[in-house]
């Protein structure tokens, strides 16, 4: 049976996947040290009196939770084969019992889905699209105020908290993930940040690939980025890396793009999974020697012809709002010599300039800026 209720009882499958792909990730880079989340067994005997043995409303709600006594709802979740009459739950699902009042108070999601205009009478409710863990660290956190969420739930936790428009525990989700953000999990996380639409964590995670760029591109999470991500990195002025060594990064996320669109690894099709990508690469910051060596190159674009015709249409794109320089790129003859920076990225590293000369013919020529 579907999920039923608000326009929020359902939702596709691909953020769930993702985020649940990106725990992982996060696990594999989390010291050893992150807290584990305890197992959540369900509990269906009832206890005579059990009231008395609770001090206060908060552990008397916390004692109900993801208990059968006065239960008036139940939920199978995760993804499972298809159930008769309400069978048993299948190979990666849970049935989960709750309560709607205490839901309800705690989400404005879960109050549509059992008293607004749509509301279901069913007493259980199927979610695919969640996680076992992360559903049970989000009620958890409704019944008693209390956080589980680790390296391995954290991201299905976060996807669920904001499924369930409950912003407290979206908050917990995205400190952590800001304490566990490093160089090697990044561009992961900042895939994730882009999808939840978490601009903080989006700001922190730019913050660390700026600043251990190269560290970033060299991690194994770089080349599952998405193009968006990918171009959102390249616009930036900041990253701390030669430009050859980024272009090469981007040829490595090329390759593994055309092998996830079963294309055959050629350079026609390198660049076409590339697209607006390739005219981010910044080509007059590299030297000389970078570009006319080849290695960053090799596999990629094989003429030389179309290198230069390459390079000149990336530099006519660069350079749109130089217009002495276009000048000396159309072959217009001057007796200026212009010293020009042109699109470098604003890092510790040695500053680019580029150097025009046309005489009979035009000249062009990279160099390192000499130190001050």
């Amino acid at each position: 049976m579907a999920a039923a209720g608000g326009p929020e009882a359902t939702a596709s499958s691909g953020p769930s996947e993702a985020a649940s792909a990106a725990g992982v990730a996060v696990a594999a880079s989390s010291s050893s040290s992150s807290p584990a989340v305890a197992p959540v067994v369900v509990q269906r005997e009832p206890v005579y009196n059990w009231q008395a043995t609770k001090r206060s409303l908060r552990e008397r709600f916390a004692f109900l939770f993801a208990n059968e006594l006065l239960s008036d709802v139940r939920f199978v979740v995760g993804k499972g084969g298809p159930r008769a009459g309400g069978g048993a739950p299948g190979p990666g699902q849970q049935r989960i019992p709750a309560h709607r009042f205490v839901l309800a108070a705690g989400s404005a999601v879960f109050d549509a889905m059992f008293n607004g205009g749509m509301a279901t009478t069913s007493a259980e409710i199927e979610l695919p699209d969640v996680e076992p863990a992360a559903f049970l660290a989000l009620l958890r956190f409704l019944y008693s105020d209390e956080v589980q969420i680790g390296p391995e739930t954290v991201m299905t936790t976060l996807y669920t908290a904001k499924k369930y428009a409950v912003p407290a525990l979206e908050a917990h989700c995205v400190e952590f993930l800001t304490k566990h953000l490093r160089a090697d999990n990044a561009f992961m996380l900042l895939t994730q940040a882009r999808l939840f639409d978490e601009p903080q964590l989006a700001s922190l995670c730019l913050d660390t690939i700026d600043k251990s760029t190269m560290d970033a591109i060299s991690a194994e999470g770089f080349t599952d980025i998405d193009i968006d991500t990918l171009c959102a990195v390249l616009e930036r002025d900041t990253l701390s890396i030669r430009e050859s060594r980024l272009f090469g990064a981007v040829v490595r996320w090329a390759e593994a793009e055309c092998q996830r669109q079963q294309l055959p690894v050629t350079s026609a099709n390198k660049q076409k999974v590339l697209g607006k990508a390739l005219s981010l690469i910044r080509f007059p910051l590299m030297t000389i020697e970078e570009f006319a060596a080849g290695n960053c190159m090799a596999g990629f674009i094989v003429a030389k012809s179309e290198r230069f015709s390459m390079f000149l249409d990336i530099m006519s794109k660069i350079c749109a709002k130089v217009p002495v320089l276009l000048a000396l790129l159309l072959e217009i003859k001057s007796s200026v010599f212009n010293n020009m920076v042109i699109g470098a990225r604003k890092v510790a590293r040695k500053q680019y300039s580029i150097f025009c000369l046309l005489r009979n013919l035009t000249f062009l020529y990279f160099c390192d800026a000499l130190a001050a």
